[in-house]
């Protein structure tokens, strides 16, 4: 995610833009993994950031709604959120530690896609969009 661009539209949409909406907004440029709110506030101690925990939730709720971010469709307890401005992709989740990568799917999205198509047509349904993650251990936790 570009903190900036994010930071320019809501500037543009009228929104105040706060130390720790901003500081939220660039944890999320640096992401190189789905977040949890615990983990975004733990980032943000680490950049001397101070914000309340209740506001952190409040602000991943706001940004959600203004698709700057997304939640991560994972069967766990916590949620986790990623950037809306990244291109679309899937997971591989560890079941035991909660580690998640990033995998390449652009092949498999083709399919899903033509799936999607005749699905979307032969049961009369708008299809909006579509999440795919894959559950399993990782070599840690194997």
């Amino acid at each position: 995610m570009d903190a900036a661009l994010g930071i320019s539209q809501l500037k543009k949409d009228g929104f105040r833009m706060g130390k720790g909406r901003s500081a939220i907004l660039e944890v999320f440029e640096q992401a190189k993994k789905p977040l949890s709110a615990p983990e975004i506030l733990a980032l943000l101690f680490k950049k001397q950031v101070q914000i309340n925990k209740t506001t952190v939730y409040r602000e991943l709720e706001f940004l959600k709604n203004k698709n700057l971010i997304r939640q991560v469709p994972v069967s766990s307890n916590t949620e986790y959120y990623e950037s809306a401005l990244q291109n679309h992709h899937h997971h591989l989740v560890c079941e035991s530690c909660s580690m998640m990568v990033e995998i390449e799917t652009s092949e498999l999205e083709k399919n899903i896609q033509n799936l999607t198509s005749t699905v979307a047509k032969n049961k009369q349904f708008t299809i909006e969009s579509h999440a795919l993650e894959f559950f399993g251990k990782c070599a840690n936790c194997s």
